[in-house]
């Protein structure tokens, strides 16, 4: 496996595919608008697609601030998952950023996805995500914060959510147990 990153703009070749591939890949209230994506790299956004070769993998959606780096979006291509991909993409993501946070949902046996939900918190913590024992509510949905890297700080957390999202996510973390 090699991985090749390029950046995603407004002109990247693949743009149509990875809106399908986010569409596809996300429950519709956990999407925001593709296009605000699109509208909102500046400095602090890197918006990655990743290549094995010439093959596209998947794509990273990452705001940073502080030295803090928020997942808000990963995706690896339907046909190529459980490939080892997802674990390349974040081990190159962990030599890149010096803390990276992510939100997932939170485990709930009564939840229809709950084996997925499982599954995902058990793919992160394999690459070195550790729980820090906070989540949100949001759009009807409890969600978990996990962490790898040094410098995880909730008041950061809650500041780069806020500024990205130009005060739309007001977001109050309360301690979660599992």
């Amino acid at each position: 496996m090699e991985l090749k990153i390029l950046s995603i703009n407004k002109n990247f070749p693949k743009l149509k595919y990875i809106h399908k591939l986010y569409n596809r890949s996300f429950p519709r209230n956990e999407r925001t608008p593709f296009n605000s994506l699109i509208y909102r790299l500046n400095d602090y956004t890197d918006f990655l697609a990743f290549y094995d070769h010439e093959r596209f993998i998947g794509f990273t959606y990452l705001v940073t601030m502080n030295d803090l780096t928020y997942l808000f979006y990963f995706v690896v291509d339907d046909d190529l998952r459980g490939q080892g991909y997802g674990s390349a993409i974040l081990a190159y993501l962990q030599e890149h950023y010096a803390c990276i946070f992510i939100d997932i949902e939170v485990i709930d046996e009564k939840a229809k996805n709950s084996k997925q939900r499982e599954r995902r918190r058990n793919f992160y913590i394999r690459n070195n995500f550790k729980a820090t024992g906070l989540g949100y509510y949001f759009f009807h949905v409890d969600y978990e914060i996990l962490t790898c890297g040094q410098g995880f700080n909730r008041h950061n957390a809650k500041k780069l959510f806020y500024d990205f999202s130009s005060g739309f996510m007001d977001i109050e973390f309360k301690k979660i147990t599992l």
